[in-house]
């Protein structure tokens, strides 16, 4: 136990790494929703229009299917905050760049590109990481550039 203050650190990993994959499973989970609700619906109007009398009775329509991912209440306040957030950290950086504000309609995605891109990244190295050869360690390998040739 000689690096204990390194423990919270490990934790908020572990704790990253199963936000990943719990997302990566809802958001699959999500689009086989989709898949199905366009296939019933295709199948319904043009193949076989009884369904359709069969369907209605006893599952949500296609639309229903398609708001389930607008953000409710608890994502309207989170997304509000982040822009309230935004706003004040470029209001304070706007005396060093006066042209910094044009850019605060577009800031709204940096979070959600920065989700992606960890939870892609998480869900790329999961696999990489457990099925490695025994022994090798993992080291960061940087790609050719072409540079000083």
């Amino acid at each position: 136990m000689t690096h204990h203050t390194m423990w919270p650190l490990f934790f908020e990993h572990l704790i990253s790494i199963t936000w990943a994959c719990s997302v990566t499973v809802v958001l699959a989970a999500y689009s086989l929703d989709m898949v199905m609700a366009i296939y019933h619906y295709l199948v319904a109007t043009f193949i076989d229009s009884s369904v359709v009398l069969v369907d209605l009775e006893n599952s949500q329509d296609i639309a229903g299917t398609l708001t389930t991912l607008l953000p409710e209440f608890s994502g309207i306040i989170i997304g509000t905050t982040c822009m309230l957030q935004m706003l004040l950290s470029m209001l304070l950086d706007s005396r060093y760049d006066q042209k910094l504000m044009r850019y605060y309609i577009w800031i709204i995605w940096y979070p959600l590109g920065f989700w992606i891109i960890n939870m892609l990244t998480i869900i790329v190295a999961i696999p990489k990481t457990l099925y490695r050869k025994s022994g090798k360690r993992a080291r960061w390998v940087s790609p050719d550039r072409g540079i000083g040739k």
